[in-house]
């Protein structure tokens, strides 16, 4: 049989499409279209699951296939390759909000921040009380920029 993981995700909807079908045999062909097959991994899987060739053409018969892919879709196999690419689908959608988030462009202040006198008029900052006023998240970092330089100056 061809590896699991390339066809895997196809079950569900080729069973829905087997059912449909009102022949009582499944080509090779149709296997192909149906699980994203290439010829030889069809005709494996077709033999494994009790096809026979007739002539030049090569059969399974429609219920054993189905009742084959339905026993893969209930097995430990499945279940574990569908939590897989569950979890690979979510790390691709953190990793792609990251990616945008380092894509942020944070502008250094526009006069150099050489002590607390130097910071915008936007940064309050008293006895434990710190607040900000900014227009846009851009706009907040660079602020905290610059906050950032004024307290690495005091600590110097």
């Amino acid at each position: 049989m061809p590896r699991q993981r390339e066809w895997y995700q196809r079950v569900p909807e080729a069973l829905k499409l087997l059912r449909a079908l009102p022949c009582p045999v499944v080509d090779r062909s149709t296997l192909e279209s149906l699980l994203g097959l290439k010829r030889r991994q069809a005709i494996r899987m077709m033999v494994h699951f009790g096809g026979y060739q007739s002539g030049r053409a090569y059969l399974v018969d429609r219920q054993d296939l189905i009742q084959q892919l339905e026993i893969i879709r209930q097995g430990e196999d499945y279940s574990h390759d569908k939590r897989r690419r569950q979890r690979v689908a979510e790390m691709a959608t953190k990793l792609a909000a990251e990616w945008g988030a380092r894509q942020t462009i944070i502008s250094p202040p526009r006069q150099p921040v050489k002590g607390y006198a130097d910071l915008p008029e936007t940064i309050t900052l008293e006895a434990e009380r710190l607040e900000i006023r900014y227009r846009s998240q851009e706009d907040l970092l660079t602020q905290l920029l610059a906050l950032v330089q004024a307290i690495s100056r005091d600590l110097s």
